[in-house]
């Protein structure tokens, strides 16, 4: 049965007023594992599968017709839990999570009906999977299931070692410190702790472990050293948010005015350890000079249109109002974070030479292709703060979608950064995970976005900035 023949007609057909349809060419993947989710799909015709990279061999789970997909995803607003391909062209109709989750909210009846339907497909799910594993299987999974416990107790062994040191090394620091707020010494060891700590870290989630134990992992470090780094500001501020993996306008701010706060010396000490990292000084740097070659190639007629994608956080639209206000220009702010937003209202326009426009739209649908917003040509395109959170398949889609909203003549500048030593820290500790690519990962991306891409020189490490021109 299908998944829509569980509703009666009133509600099937509410149900699809919010669907949109998109489709798939032989190949193309819908989901990769571990990707941002949320969406439902439902498959209307070709066929999906869902491929199993836990043993070779193992054949991939196939998707018909009528069957739903990402319904793991929306109900518990986790990562997407498998690679799902296209095994021939495929059309599907995508329901948007918000979109959903208000018709869920608004209609009781519905989302009782639409909830029972999900767990009866998850149990003939399970009990298909089950049944399938059955016989040659279960000598592959004894196997399997022996490689990994070694596995497991030999990461968590080394994740034991590495809180028991770092605990160690701040307990240290932590009585001179409490003694004498500015011994130097107390300081140094701190320094030494967290140094120590980001190399750890960087090498033994280096070595690939699975995704069962990288979890099992980070759940310790949370447990035993967020405690410790939450005394920072910046690290507070991180691991309080409410809700995404891009830094609220808060955190962004506090990265910028680059000004140590915490609780007590060792607060302070673990938050000017934090602010001075690659990363967070690349953010500092990366403004002026995402500013400065916006301002190099914007076109010097009058009424220009430029396109800010993603502030995050005022201080790049302040300086490209200052800077870019001449000849009745228009300077539009995208994005869906009502804060950043609303700092962008307040900034205000120049008279007859700048007006600017806070822009409210889901950078998700921009970058899974599902819509662009409604603007004219843009003369100049930045991107700032956004494309070191998109797995390569969403940072495609994006750029793509810039493109479109992109003039003939029009030019792109965007920022990223490339890994750096941090990277695992404050992935696994302060809920900062980002994608980091190589200069030339990030050009290639764009240039399959049909980009053709001149690298900007001279910027400090990890930031990496370019423009690029339709191709």
């Amino acid at each position: 049965m299908s998944f829509l023949d569980a509703f009666s007609i009133d509600d099937k057909n509410q149900f699809l007023t919010i669907g949109n349809e998109m489709s798939l060419s032989k190949g193309d993947f819908l989901t990769r594992k571990g990707e941002p989710a949320g969406d439902m799909y439902i498959l209307q015709t070709g066929r999906l599968a869902a491929l199993n990279r836990k043993g070779e061999g193992e054949a991939p789970s196939p998707i018909t017709a009528g069957e739903p997909v990402g319904t793991a995803g929306f109900v518990n607003d986790a990562p997407s839990a498998a690679d799902i391909q296209a095994q021939e062209d495929c059309t599907l109709q995508c329901f948007p999570r918000p979109q959903l989750s208000k018709m869920l909210n608004d209609n009781p009846s519905f989302a009782s009906s639409f909830y029972r339907q999900v767990a009866a497909i998850t149990t003939v799910q399970l009990r298909e999977a089950k049944e399938n594993n059955k016989g040659a299987g279960s000598i592959r999974a004894s196997k399997k299931q022996e490689r990994t416990q070694q596995t497991d107790h030999a990461f968590t062994s080394r994740i034991e070692t590495i809180i028991k040191n770092a605990k160690h090394g701040f307990l240290r620091a932590e009585t001179r410190l409490r003694a004498n707020g500015d011994d130097t010494r107390g300081a140094s060891i701190l320094r030494e702790t967290l140094d120590g700590l980001q190399t750890d870290l960087k090498d033994a989630f280096g070595r690939m472990p699975s995704d069962e134990d990288a979890s099992t992992g980070t759940q310790m470090l949370m447990r035993e050293l967020q405690p410790w780094l939450v005394r920072s500001r910046l690290a507070d501020l991180c691991v309080g948010r409410s809700k995404g993996v891009v830094p609220s306008p808060d955190i962004l701010s506090h990265v910028l005015a680059d000004t140590a706060a915490g609780e007590g010396p060792v607060g302070e000490q673990i938050d000017r350890w934090l602010l001075y990292r690659p990363h967070m000084s690349g953010i500092r740097h990366l403004i002026d000079h995402t500013v400065e070659l916006a301002e190099g190639v914007a076109p010097r007629r009058r009424n220009r249109n430029i396109l800010l994608i993603h502030a995050g956080a005022g201080s790049i639209a302040t300086m490209l109002r200052e800077r870019l206000a001449k000849g009745n220009t228009t300077l539009n702010v995208l994005d869906h974070d009502r804060a950043g937003l609303g700092l962008i209202e307040r900034l205000g326009s120049i008279e007859e030479q700048i007006t600017v426009n806070a822009v409210s739209f889901s950078l998700g649908s921009l970058a899974t292709g599902r819509a662009t917003p409604d603007l004219p040509p843009q003369d100049l395109v930045i991107v700032h703060g956004l494309l070191e959170y998109l797995p390569d398949r969403l940072a495609i889609t994006f750029l793509r979608g810039v493109s479109k909203i992109m003039s003939e003549r029009g030019t792109l500048v965007a920022s990223a950064f490339a890994p750096s030593p941090e990277q695992v820290l404050f992935d696994r500790l302060l809920r900062w995970p980002t994608v980091r690519r190589s200069p030339k990962a990030l050009y290639d991306l764009a240039t399959m976005a049909k980009f053709t891409v001149v690298p900007s020189t001279g910027i400090p490490k990890p930031c990496i900035l370019f423009r690029a021109t339709h191709g």
